[in-house]
């Protein structure tokens, strides 16, 4: 049998309503709650059990908008047909229009909500009525515990006020202070200020600006008229008492990492831009990083960590734990390097040290220019320690005034000078001028229209002469003949050579031409090859039949040309041939020997690069252990 759900009449409905409404105005601490009692019928008989109540506010019945949240209660409990629930639309659902409230209900948790039809009419209760009236005719005099809010742009007071105006908003004061709002300064900014107008203090005291309840700049006053100290940053931030238009711009932290940082400026006229625990004296300038510091006077550090620009005037661009202790020295950046000499100059690297007054390091590694305007520019493990020396390469040594040295990569180790004014150059794949490609220790190529080497004229007797001297005495020399048909001499103590115009030669042995325009059928040839066969050539000693004086060495014309197959015949061995298999033979076996070598220095490079890159990591670790212990103890 379906059951039938009736509920009671819509007059006591609203009559129950209007009776708990009025009581809950009565009570002091409201909430926007409200509570609603109904008597429910199942059928002809009051209802027992718990049932769905659904409740929706509108400003018409029927149509309207609904205002507010629809209010379920599910389940709600019926007993002999009376129940009781708690309904909160908020304070924004009642703004003295008129309101219906919707009333439907099904059995717990089945089927569709069935409303009461019409819609209830809510009605005033006395102190809802005292309540629209106080809306409209104002607040009576008196004291109000809770808090009062006015929505309205209209709202004023008029009279005057007591009291610390705490928690006061949107307050437009026509003075403040007696000052109209021309006289003081506004945080959004004022207009038709004069310059009588200032911010600022009129007495001996420091001007603070606070961040957070913390200070974040002050501007003191100090014993030098119209000087004042700047100071930005972390409150720990200082200038020592007694100096004088010192100025850090920011930096340092109360707590940074577990540590407090700090910049202090120690000298007159003393500038720190940021960073942390910097320290600056008299005239110096310090642009940031950490841990740097300039005693000298006038003295710079860029930036960077652990720099010391301790000498007057003397400068540091940036890096970490560089020294510049000269007069006017510079270390431009890097590592570990140290200027100290008279307007020395390190530029880079590390380790680097110029020591010689106006000497210069460009960069690399341990490299040290301790003379008088020696130079290094770079490289690895150089040294100019003589007046006006260069050093540059690896390993290379000018220990003497005025000397140039320039070393290679090679196993060579220290490559030294021994006397003032020497140019010395070790390079293990020759010097080339005019070329690139020397083909031994010095290799020189001019323009073609002109002699490759001219050492000297004999302005008497008109010849050239490149002559060579072991000590002071001549080893050999080498004349060109002027004339229309010229010769070209060599002399040893007597002539040993001579070639004249036609091409003929008188020497001790006969040289064929080998000029490259007179052959053709060029081939390439297998050094390694032709060195093999060389290895395997049977070579003796014998002589001529018909000079059994004379005992020569070397192979046999059939052996010659039945391996390399070059020459007229097996009856001849052609001194170009010979020649020609010898330095085929020379070139292979150089090329055996560059290959295993090459691979032995690479191994010995490679563990020395180790070694040395190690060293510097022990070293440079060393360095900052020391230095933080010492400077900043405990810092990470």
């Amino acid at each position: 049998m379906k059951r039938k759900l009736r509920l009671i009449p819509p007059a006591a409905q609203e009559l129950l309503a209007l009776l708990i409404f009025n009581f809950q105005l009565l009570a002091f601490a409201q909430t926007t709650a409200f509570t609603y009692q109904g008597r429910l019928n199942d059928g002809a008989n009051p209802a027992n059990g718990s049932y769905d109540l659904r409740f929706i506010l509108y400003t018409a019945d029927p149509g309207g908008n609904q205002t507010g949240p629809i209010l379920t209660n599910s389940p709600t409990p019926v007993s002999n047909g009376l129940f009781t629930v708690s309904l909160d639309f908020g304070a924004s659902a009642f703004t003295n229009a008129n309101l219906f409230l919707e009333i439907a209900v099904r059995t717990n948790g089945v089927g569709n909500f069935l409303p009461l039809i019409p819609r209830q009419k809510l009605t005033a209760a006395p102190y809802a009525i005292f309540a629209k009236n106080v809306g409209i005719g104002g607040l009576t005099a008196g004291t109000y515990g809770n808090a009062v809010t006015f929505n309205n742009a209209a709202n004023g007071f008029s009279g005057s006020f007591t009291g610390n105006g705490a928690g006061m908003t949107n307050v437009n004061a026509a003075t403040l202070g007696g000052l109209s709002s021309t006289g003081y300064w506004k945080t959004g900014g004022n207009s038709g200020a004069t310059g009588a107008n200032f911010l600022g203090t009129t007495d001996n005291q420091a001007l603070e600006l606070k961040v957070n309840g913390t200070r974040a700049f002050r501007i003191e006053p100090t014993a030098t008229t119209g000087v004042v100290n700047v100071i930005g940053g972390a409150a720990m931030n200082s200038v020592v008492p007694g100096i004088v238009g010192a100025t850090i711009g920011g930096g340092g932290a109360l707590n940074y990492q577990g540590q407090t940082l700090t910049n202090q400026v120690t000298g007159d006229f003393g500038f720190i831009g940021g960073g942390a625990d910097n320290v600056v004296g008299e005239f110096g300038v310090i642009g940031g990083g950490l841990l740097n510091s300039t005693v000298g006077q006038g003295a710079t550090v860029g930036g960077g960590i652990g720099n010391a620009s301790t000498g007057g005037g003397a400068t540091i661009g940036g890096g970490n734990g560089n020294v510049s202790s000269g007069g006017g020295a510079t270390v431009a950046g890097g590592g570990e390097n140290t200027s100290s000499g008279l307007n020395a100059t390190v530029g880079g690297g590390s380790y680097n040290t110029s020591s010689g007054d106006h000497a210069t390091v460009g960069g690399g590694l341990t490299n040290t220019a301790s003379g008088v305007q020696a130079t290094v520019p770079g490289g690895f493990n150089n040294t100019a320690s003589g007046q006006y020396a260069f050093a540059a390469g690896r390993n290379a040594k000018a220990v003497n005034n005025g000397t140039f040295v320039w070393a290679d990569d090679g196993p060579g180790g220290d490559f030294a000078s021994t006397l003032a004014n020497q140019f010395l150059i070790r390079a293990g794949n020759g010097v080339g001028i005019g070329t690139n490609s020397p083909s031994g220790a010095l290799h020189v190529v001019s323009a073609s229209s002109a002699p490759q080497i001219k050492v000297t004229q004999n302005t008497v007797s008109q010849y050239a002469r490149l002559r060579m001297n072991v000590g002071s005495n001549p080893f050999w020399e080498m004349d060109v003949s002027p004339g229309a048909t010229p010769a070209l001499q060599f002399w040893n103590s007597t002539l040993r050579l001579s070639v004249d115009y036609n091409g003929n030669v008188s020497a001790t042995s006969f040289t064929p031409s080998s000029d490259r325009n007179l052959k053709e059928n060029f081939q390439p040839v297998n050094v390694l090859d032709v060195l093999a066969k060389v290895a395997a050539l049977p070579i003796t000693k014998w002589n001529f039949k018909e000079d059994s004086g004379t005992t020569h060495l070397g192979p046999m014309a059939q052996d010659f040309y039945g391996t390399f197959g070059v020459g007229p015949d097996d009856k001849h061995i052609s001194t170009v041939d010979a020649d020609g298999v010898a330095l085929a033979a020379i070139q292979g076996l150089n090329l055996k020997v560059e290959s295993e070598n090459a691979a032995l220095r690479n191994e010995l490079n490679r563990r020395e690069t180790e070694n040395t890159e190690l060293k510097r990591r022990l070293d440079l670790l060393e360095q900052i252990v020391l230095r933080q212990n010492a400077i900043a103890p405990g810092y990470p």
